[in-house]
Parts: C-alpha cells; sequence; structure tokens
C-alpha cells in the first residue's frame, strides 16, 4: 500500500469540501493497481498561530509511523511524496465510512446507546438537551491512547470512523506532536482508567524500539517535537492510565463533530 501511494501516479478526482486546508480526492495508480486517497498538498495550508507553517502534512505522516510501530494499525496507510499534482504533500489511503456506524456522536440525551460513554452534554439547535458520547472498544481506546502519545490537538468526532467492514481508522493528524502541551479530543470518556494490558505492553514496546522510531521522524518533525514525544511517552507509562484535562487548554475541539 504504501508503495502504491508513494510511487503511484496521482490523478485529481476533486476537492473534499468542508477541509480547513485543502484536500483532494485522488487516485494512485501503480502496475495495475489502484488505490482512492487523500492528498494534501503542502501549497494548501493555511498558518497557523501556534503550529509551524508548511508542516501538518509532515505530522499526518509522523502520526502513522507512531501508529505503525504500536502495531495497532488505527491510522490509514500514509506517506509523504516530494512531487505531486500540486507538488509536495502528504498522500493517505481513503477510508470510505459507515455513516450509520459513528464511533463517536452527538444525540438526545434519551437515546445514548447501553454501554456508550457520555462525554459533555448541552443544548441541541433545537434546545433539545444532547450529549457527546463515543464508543467503549478496544480500538477507540487504542487511538485515545495515540493521541496521548502524539499530542492531538484537534481529535474531532469526525476524525475517527468506521469503515464498511467494521474497522476504525483515525484520520486527521495534522495538528499533532507539538512540544507544548495541546490534547484536544472528544475521547475523554476514559479519563483517569488504567490502560488495558495490552495498551501499556504496546506502549513499552514503543519504548523499546524508540531510537528506531525517532530516526523515521526526524526528517518530519524537529528535535524538540521528538524529544517532548518520548517524554509523553514516558509519563504515560508511569502514569499507566488515560490522562484528565488541565490547566487553561481547551478540552475539545471546536466544533466537536
Amino acid at each position: 500500500m504504501t508503495d502504491l501511494l508513494t510511487h503511484g501516479d496521482l490523478e485529481i478526482e476533486g476537492r473534499l469540501l468542508g477541509s480547513s486546508n485543502a484536500a483532494l480526492l485522488v487516485v494512485a495508480a501503480l502496475g495495475g493497481e489502484s488505490q482512492r486517497a487523500v492528498y494534501k498538498p503542502l501549497r494548501g495550508e493555511r498558518p497557523l498561530w501556534d503550529f509551524p507553517g508548511g508542516t501538518l502534512g509532515r505530522r499526518e505522516v509522523a502520526t502513522a509511523i507512531v501508529d505503525d510501530a504500536l502495531g495497532w494499525g488505527v491510522v490509514p496507510a500514509t506517506v509523504w511524496r516530494d512531487m505531486g499534482p500540486l507538488g509536495p504533500g502528504s498522500v493517505q489511503a481513503w477510508v470510505e465510512a459507515d455513516e450509520d456506524r459513528p464511533p463517536v456522536d452527538v444525540i438526545e440525551s434519551t437515546s445514548v446507546p447501553d454501554g456508550w460513554i457520555v462525554v459533555a452534554e448541552g443544548e441541541g439547535a433545537r434546545g433539545d438537551h444532547v450529549c457527546l458520547v463515543h464508543e467503549d472498544t478496544a480500538d477507540l481506546r487504542r487511538v485515545a491512547a495515540l493521541d496521548v502519545i502524539v499530542n492531538n490537538a484537534d481529535r474531532k468526532g469526525g476524525h475517527v470512523l468506521r469503515d464498511r467492514s467494521g474497522a476504525l481508522a483515525g484520520i486527521d493528524h495534522g495538528l499533532t506532536f507539538h512540544a507544548e502541551d495541546k490534547l484536544r479530543t472528544v475521547l475523554w470518556g476514559w479519563s483517569g482508567t488504567e490502560f488495558a494490558p495490552d495498551v501499556r505492553d504496546d506502549l513499552l514496546g514503543l519504548r523499546a524500539q524508540w531510537d528506531r522510531v525517532a530516526g523515521l521522524l526526524e526528517p518530519l518533525l524537529s528535535r524538540g517535537e521528538i524529544r517532548a514525544t518520548r517524554e509523553r511517552l514516558e509519563q504515560a507509562i508511569a502514569l499507566g492510565a488515560y490522562p484528565e484535562p488541565l490547566g487553561p487548554w481547551p478540552a475539545l475541539p471546536w466544533p466537536a463533530m
């Protein structure tokens, strides 16, 4: 898959509306194989006050590297290309979401499914009482743990999907790896809860191979960001649990969905 995304010819099908940065739906084709993907050209990034310019696509690739090292497979194949139809940028395998099975949702308070976790409550557009909720599943717990390590500042509800086979996928990881704590996520349902044994073991495995992972991250992140990521990994292992919202930084992204 990564070879196809890295070396395949990219044909643009159209632009994905609603994205804050330019995101294009493309088809990567190589040797008779093809794969739909999302291409985010560097030239389409909008400047942000708190992230260095021209780095968001590389952060997407860095998140996929950490996910791969953990062995979780919750981030679709993601690569950096120095050449594309609109210049360099990130390319990520397209996820065909099952819109009838969102793992995160906003629903009426009387309709919360059994086993789901309420993260926040509020008033809906019609003045009704609604809840921001998410599943309590092992794969979604892994996404939440990944967000802790990569310091995800933008885990909106629409940034985690289930495909038509039921597999979970986390997408849109451009706002990650900041050296300062910026965790903003809708997946606060496990705050203060201990990591499952397999999650803790995988975090220990990431620590054991950190030198190799850090080498893969060097072309994508600053030294300070890589060092801060290692420190967050150590803190997560020492805590042994999902963190709780702390400090003045908003705990939820906006909009949440």
